[in-house]
């Protein structure tokens, strides 16, 4: 008989821990491949064959001697009934379950949702293998996770992942015309008009752009920070407290630190869908510097109003202009 046929002599005990075994051989699969939600799935069958296995060879234990013995029979010589079977079938629905759980942790993609975030939102998602996505306002993502890849496309605006380490799953931000690669990092994505912005807060990235046979990636540490289009551009050293400045939007603020006024006015109308135009060419490089909340036009215009050169001006209800102009105050 071909050994590959021979039906396998197991008791019903020794079957549920042959189960339990491959269970937690997947379980550890799971675990390497950073799916906890499988792993822990894997977990309660594996604990539940256990426990079947003990009550099989409890009750496998008690039928070994007939009870009562019959009163004629010398107990030295009783038949042992055994309970040892044939478990060609049990085997065999283990095999195929084990195949199945397998193919699942090695083939079929395991989450996919798409995020996004209205003008002046802020959102923080919290991904299947516990790291952290945070949507800053107008922005969208979609997130695609399988056994060997965890997938983010930044469709628009900007994105900051705090990445929990999977060597088997590699984590890679598309964007742009590039991808970002990390393995158990904090990093920020920004993508404006084309043109992405990588700032790693901690650990090391990977960036690609355009043709990677032909542009090299490159390597971003903590503290880094680079922009790319078709090409990558050069790497720029961030000190903490601009890397603080930059993320504040984490906490919903924003934070201006001599950034001139030309930057102020992009970034602040990212929050809110009031227009605010520099009339004044000569305003745009004008430092100033504030704290202010995300979205918060008022006190935006009180802000600027302090400025000694800049007079703010109403233009309807949803559109501002700056000029220059003299005495202070709202027009």
């Amino acid at each position: 008989m071909d050994p590959r046929n021979t039906p396998i002599e197991e008791t019903p005990a020794e079957a549920a821990e042959s189960i339990s075994d491959a269970l937690d051989f997947l379980r550890g699969e799971a675990d390497a491949a950073g799916l906890p939600d499988v792993s822990e799935l894997i977990q309660e069958a594996s604990t539940r064959s256990r426990e079947h296995s003990i009550r099989l060879s409890t009750e496998a234990a008690e039928e070994v001697l007939p009870n009562p013995l019959p009163a004629h029979q010398d107990p030295a010589v009783v038949p042992v009934r055994s309970r040892r079977r044939l478990y060609v079938p049990l085997a065999a629905a283990a095999s195929a379950a084990a195949v199945v759980m397998t193919f699942l942790l090695s083939s079929a993609p395991v989450y996919e949702a798409s995020y996004a975030t209205a003008v002046g939102e802020h959102r923080e998602i919290v991904l299947p293998d516990d790291s952290v996505l945070m949507l800053n306002t107008d922005s969208a993502v979609t997130v695609r996770y399988s056994d060997d890849r965890r997938e983010i496309h930044l469709e628009r605006g900007e994105a900051h992942f705090d990445v929990t380490p999977a060597p088997a799953r590699p984590f890679r931000v598309a964007a742009g015309l590039g991808t970002v690669r990390a393995i158990g990092t904090a990093f920020n994505v920004y993508l404006d008009d084309g043109t992405v912005e990588v700032l790693v807060e901690e650990g090391v990235v990977e960036v690609e752009a355009g043709d990677s046979r032909a542009i090299p990636p490159q390597i971003l540490e903590e503290g880094q920070t680079l922009e790319y289009r078709e090409t990558l551009g050069a790497v720029s050293a961030v000190e903490d407290e601009e890397i603080a400045r930059r993320l504040a939007w984490h906490d919903g603020m924003l934070d201006f630190r001599g950034n001139t006024l030309a930057e102020v006015i992009e970034e602040a109308t990212r929050h809110t869908s009031t227009r605010i135009t520099i009339v004044d060419p000569a305003l745009e490089n004008r430092a100033v510097t504030g704290y202010i909340r995300a979205g918060d036009v008022d006190t935006l215009l009180q802000l600027l109003m302090s400025e000694e050169d800049i007079s703010v001006r109403r233009v309807g209800a949803e559109e501002i202009q700056l000029t220059s102009s003299e005495p202070l105050g709202v027009q």
